[in-house]
């Protein structure tokens, strides 16, 4: 039996099979293809990988949000246009330091622009973070998911604390 680290196999097809964990080959993968479960060589156990939010994602939009030494500002932070017609999947968040931050999202099409509130792709369930370093979510409750590309997005924040850099990351599929 031949197993390729990096690719997809039965975890019954290889139990056994695997090489012993390797010290200077610490971060191979492999995937459980019954349970989807990831596995990584620790360089002394195959560990399964606990903290994933979603499978892989075809891209993500990372949006810098930097209060310049200061708790950032809350209303309009940036406009961007949808690269691809897409489905947002997760979203992450993470911070300097523990803080807070919601973050509201306004997609409305590029002949129609600009998007105002009532364009909210988040409805009640925008990205959040309540005195934490980080949050991540894939539950998008009411969302607006799929987007059109060419859309143009606002990016609005609704509330800040403590905080001074927080960088969100959409992870979407084509």
């Amino acid at each position: 039996m031949t197993i390729t680290f990096g690719q997809s196999a039965s975890l019954a097809d290889i139990i056994g099979n695997l090489p012993a964990p390797d010290p200077d080959q610490i971060g191979r993968f492999f995937q459980d293809t019954d349970t989807g479960q990831t596995y990584r060589d620790d360089g002394a156990h195959w560990q399964p990988v606990l903290d994933t939010i979603s499978p892989p994602p075809d891209g993500q939009i990372i949006i810098t949000i930097n209060g310049g030494g200061s708790v950032p500002t809350t209303g309009v932070l940036l406009d961007f246009m949808v690269p691809v017609t897409l489905t947002i999947t997760a979203w992450t968040i993470i911070a300097d330091q523990n803080g807070s931050i919601v973050i509201d999202l306004w997609r409305d099409s590029y002949a129609a622009y600009p998007p105002t509130i009532i364009d909210t792709q988040v409805a009640a369930d925008p990205p959040t973070l309540i005195s934490a370093i980080k949050n991540s979510s894939t539950a998008l409750s009411g969302w607006t998911k799929t987007w059109t590309a060419n859309d143009i997005v606002r990016v609005n924040i609704v509330s800040a604390a403590v905080l001074t850099r927080a960088t969100l990351i959409l992870n979407y599929t084509e």
